[in-house]
């Protein structure tokens, strides 16, 4: 690994988590039966697990992951202390499960796999946000941001050719490529100031209707077809676009929902000529 993304992941890693535990308890729970069932929005208010059809599942696996988020547990003592919970409520292993359109197939409920891909890919997604409002705060004097990448084996192809690429703040770029961009992504994104750009040497790029396109991606493995967006790389004019359910950026999206709830909410209580009861505690199921 080089040794810029050592250095970069050291910093991230350091960062208090107030935020990101923030983030994560904002949500609500969702319960779905496929992954793709949720949009990009829906997932930045709501925690779901698919074929987590219980509430008590749910609401254990999240407790399990704010618990590691605040304590720093590794993957491994999450995942293991976690299992005799989730096998305690019958969640674990291929079993046969009706779905909500009243097919019965055998499919994988609990696993140390799985486990493993919903702390990874939640972590992953609470700690971007967190960085996200950080790097948001201070805009102003560090408006560049560089898109980084773990540059090894594991890497998509995808994702490495996004590596280094700079776009201001608020280009709208990070409405759709702010990681994670995939389940075990692991790319994260740095604020620069434009003193550091220029020494550097780093092209800042821009979006437009010719670069930023709308498109329908194609799983072949899984038969899959989704629309979304994607960047054409002006390094060799291929389209790139995140996993699907990954294009979106929660933290914003987060912040973007709860503010039109609260002018909701203020709109009411005018025209009402009273105030409405308060909100639930948050993280709690009110969605």
């Amino acid at each position: 690994m080089p040794t810029d993304d050592i250095r970069i992941l050291i910093d991230v890693m350091k960062l208090p988590p107030e935020e990101a535990i923030a983030f994560l308890r904002a949500k609500g729970y969702q319960i779905t039966w496929d992954w793709h069932e949720t949009d990009t929005a829906a997932s930045a208010r709501a925690f779901t697990v698919a074929k987590a059809t219980s509430y008590d599942v749910l609401r254990d696996i999240r407790e399990a992951l704010d618990d590691a988020l605040v304590t720093g547990k590794t993957v491994e003592v999450f995942a293991r202390e976690l299992e005799p919970t989730l096998q305690a409520r019958g969640w674990w292993g291929k079993q046969e499960v009706t779905s909500q359109d009243g097919e019965t197939r055998t499919v994988q409920l609990g696993s140390q796999q799985r486990l493993r891909t919903i702390y990874q890919t939640n972590l992953q997604s609470a700690f971007m946000a967190g960085r996200e409002r950080q790097m948001s705060e201070v805009a102003e004097q560090r408006p560049f941001w560089r898109y980084i990448a773990i540059l090894d084996g594991r890497t998509r192809p995808k994702h490495k050719e996004l590596n280094g690429k700079v776009f201001r703040h608020d280009d709208p770029f990070w409405k759709t490529f702010y990681p994670p961009n995939g389940y075990n992504c692991r790319c994260r994104v740095t604020s620069m100031s434009a003193r550091e750009v220029e020494r550097d040497g780093y092209r800042v790029l821009s979006t437009n209707e010719r670069n930023l396109i709308d498109m329908d991606a194609v799983d072949e493995i899984k038969a899959r077809t989704w629309k979304t967006k994607a960047f054409i790389s002006p390094d060799n004019l291929r389209p790139i676009h995140p996993d699907e359910g990954f294009a979106g950026n929660p933290a914003q999206l987060q912040t973007t929902l709860n503010d039109l709830a609260e002018e909701k909410r203020r709109r009411t209580e005018k025209a009402l000529d009273a105030k409405l009861p308060d909100r639930p505690p948050t993280g709690g199921s009110d969605v």
